[in-house]
This record gives structure tokens, sequence and C-alpha cells, in this order.
């Protein structure tokens, strides 16, 4: 398909603004990507690595949510286990332990429960200090939080990516909203792609956003339309050059299709 097209160029510019600007202030920056079923919003976002490491290296995290796992924190764990996962293949993981076991505290045995591979960096953990706090909520949500800020800086910028947001589960909404306002989470770019059909935990992620809100906290969105017959004929001439009646081809695909990359391709 079309290069041109595949950037979305007014749309990436906004992206690598967002980014520019949370990193400047070495904030959490927000970012939702919205738009029909098929607009080729996880291609935009996946389009963002080489544009953020043209700015600045970074350290790119995806995870997808899954529209029949009830798996709580299923977004969040994916993230995680990547991460773990890279400094267990390429890094010293012992470098790694003391920040870890600074950010997690006493209760690194919980983190150890939630994420398995973690025991590979930190080995065994004693039982949190206070049993009864072990199934706290927000102590769960606090400790993740502060578990994937060891792995950003200034120099490496963390961005998340998640995509297919209407699909997530509560927990993993809850984690995002925990990261976006703790005080200890810094320059961590969160991108999330999202149906605008109403479809899913729409109803939680509203709550998610006006939680936000409230605390002054936005989502800088995104809206990715369908192609228009421009499009439709400068990506057929790109794809097929030696076709010669292209415009009549890309008057029938655009009507087909409405202008949905998805159904052209």
């Amino acid at each position: 398909h079309c290069k041109k097209i595949d950037e979305r160029v007014a749309e990436s510019a906004i992206v690598s603004e967002t980014f520019q600007d949370g990193m400047a202030s070495q904030w959490t920056g927000r970012m939702l990507i919205h738009g029909p079923a098929g607009i080729w919003k996880s291609v935009v976002a996946r389009k963002m690595q080489d544009r953020f490491d043209a700015i600045r290296p970074t350290l790119f995290v995806a995870s997808k949510a899954d529209e029949f796992s009830r798996v709580p924190f299923g977004c969040i764990k994916q993230i995680v286990h990547e991460l773990l996962l890279d400094v267990v293949m390429t890094s010293n993981p012992t470098k790694w332990k003391n920040a870890i076991l600074d950010a997690c505290g006493d209760g690194a045995s919980i983190m150890v429960e939630i994420f398995p591979l973690l025991k590979q960096i930190i080995g065994e953990q004693p039982p949190t200090k206070d049993p009864s706090r072990s199934d706290d909520k927000f102590r769960t949500l606090r400790l993740t939080a502060r578990l994937i800020s060891t792995f950003t800086s200034p120099h490496r910028p963390l961005v998340l990516f998640l995509d297919d947001l209407q699909w997530a589960d509560p927990s993993t909404l809850e984690q995002i909203v925990q990261i976006c306002l703790d005080p200890e989470s810094h320059n961590i770019l969160i991108v999330a792609t999202c149906r605008e059909d109403n479809s899913g935990n729409w109803p939680l992620m509203k709550d998610c956003f006006r939680k936000l809100s409230h605390n002054n906290v936005l989502f800088r969105k995104v809206m990715l339309k369908c192609l228009t017959l421009d499009h439709v004929t400068e990506m057929l001439m790109d794809s097929f050059p030696a076709i010669s009646d292209v415009e009549f081809l890309a008057v029938l695909l655009y009507e087909k299709s409405e202008g949905n990359p998805f159904t052209i391709v």
C-alpha cells in the first residue's frame, strides 16, 4: 500500500509533537488514536517508532487487548513481560535488581507473583511485611506503575502502545489511570488505539477518561478518517503503476469500500 497514506502525514505530525512536548518536560504523555474498524489505527501507531527514534532513542513496547480474554491486567502483563524479557535476554539482570527492589520495596513478592519472570532478576522475595495488604488493589496498581517506571529515563523514554483499548479489561484501564497520575511516572508516552463505535468496554473507558479529566490529565486525541477517492487513486498508482485506467478502478474500489483501507486491501 501507499507509503504516504500509510504514514498519515497530518496525524503523524501531531503524534511527533506530543512526543516532543512530553519528553521536553519529562512527563507522562498520553495519546488516543481512534476511528472506525479497519482504518489502520494500529498501522499508524506502529509507524510511530521510527519517528520517535529519529527524535530520541526510545523503548517501544506493544500490547493488544483481546476481545475474548478476561485475564486481569491483560495488556499490562504483556507490557511488563516484554520489559522483563528484554532485561533477561539482552542486559545484565544484576544491574537492574537494586533499581527494581527500590521501586517495589517490601511489595516485591507481590510483583513476582503477578509477573513471574521478575524472579529471574530479583530472586526469591520474602512475603510482604503486612499480609493483609497483599490483595490491596491500589497498592498493586501503584507498585506496577513504579515497576514500569524503572525501565525509562530521559535518555531512553518508554512508549507504551496499547492496541484495541476498547477490549481492555477493567484492571488494565485502572492501571493506565494510575500510571498517568503517579507522580513517579516520568518519560513515558502512552499511545492507545480504539474504535469509535461504542463497542467493548466503552463505558469503562469513559469512566477512565473522566477520572483523568477530573485530575486535569487529558489524552490528546487523533481521529483517523476513511480514505478519500484521491487517496485510493494514489494507492493504486503506487501499487500498480502499469494499470492504464487507474481512475476507473479507484472509483470502483472507493464506492465498494467507502474508503475503508482494510476493505480495500
